[in-house]
């Protein structure tokens, strides 16, 4: 079968992007389109990044954005969606590893999903990506704002893509990204540690205890089956056999990291997801983050650990 190009330029932007450890690639996919067409750009390992804080702008051909802000056009943003590698990957398994320890989240590649606006000029012009101070980057990680990105817009008028699918039917089926984005949910964020601090492997267990109120819009009784707590992804859990387990009383979540060999403050980065709409649930108050104590592998209790803070996202 042969590749087609674009894809291949798809995974050579990506692959590229995840073994500079999650910087922002200087090309969007496609490099060229026509107006009207879909185009994704990957804007490196941004925490906090939304539709409603991440705007794209397209500037015409000799236009200097710098120069002439003014004269962007808005670029609407589809989706921003969130991408790992394969776990036995190299890029996972060694290339990554940087991320967690600078940003305290996990490996991901920020991927923005955007419709061109028709009727643009064409010829070479400049896409740029801007975030508010919402979103946050990893130390030492290039992020895309004030970044040009290259864009060639061909002749004639395209449209957004669809991403239809194939079912086992043979039916095309139009595919919905905003089922990979997030769900709304809780998420704790243990402190980014400073450049130049010791960074401590020996944290043997991890106890967190929060609340996150969460209620059943049909009524009835909320059930552990319907919240998923999840342990971020990061390639250090692996190596650390970091383990999660949980129970819940009523609003209130007791949740304990485990590691035999000894773990990182910063794998206790955790998410509380109600699982809608499987279950009819929503976070319906504010998380609050009661404590965290950090065991060494004695179980010791460590006090000189940094913080965590708990909030709602995305």
């Amino acid at each position: 079968m042969k590749l087609n190009p674009e894809v291949f330029k798809t995974l050579v932007v990506i692959v590229a992007a995840w073994f500079i450890s999650g910087c922002v690639a200087l090309q969007p996919v496609p490099t060229a389109a026509r107006a009207g067409d879909t185009i994704t750009l990957a804007v490196g390992s941004a925490d906090g990044m939304t539709t409603s804080n991440t705007t794209v702008e397209f500037f015409a051909p000799g236009v200097d954005p710098d120069l002439n802000p003014e004269l962007g056009t808005p670029v609407p943003v589809r989706n921003v969606l969130r991408l790992l590698p394969d776990k036995t990957s190299h890029a996972w398994l060694a290339r990554s590893t940087s991320i967690p320890r600078r940003s305290s989240h996990g490996a991901w590649l920020s991927i923005v999903v955007a419709d061109l606006p028709t009727g643009l000029p064409e010829g070479s012009g400049t896409i740029r990506v801007a975030t508010t101070s919402a979103v946050a980057y990893p130390r030492f990680a290039a992020t895309p704002n004030g970044l040009n990105i290259p864009i060639t817009i061909l002749p004639g008028t395209g449209s957004p893509s669809s991403f239809d699918y194939s079912t086992i039917d043979g039916t095309s089926t139009p595919g919905d990204l905003t089922e990979a984005e997030s769900l709304p949910h809780a998420v704790i964020k243990p402190e980014v540690l400073p450049e130049g601090s010791a960074e401590s492997e020996s944290y043997g267990a991890i106890e967190l205890d929060v609340t996150v109120p969460i209620s059943n819009l049909g009524g009835g009784t909320v059930v552990d089956r319907g919240i998923a707590v999840i342990l971020d992804d990061q390639p250090q859990n692996i190596s650390n056999q970091t383990n999660l387990i949980w129970k819940r009383n009523g609003n209130n979540f007791n949740i304990m990291l485990v590691s035999p060999v000894g773990m990182y403050s910063y794998e206790a980065r955790i998410s509380i997801v109600p699982k809608f709409p499987e279950y009819y649930y929503q976070i319906s108050g504010t998380p609050v983050l009661n404590s965290i104590t950090y065991y060494d592998l004695n179980g010791v209790v460590d006090t000189s650990v940094p913080a965590a803070t708990i909030s709602m996202a995305p």
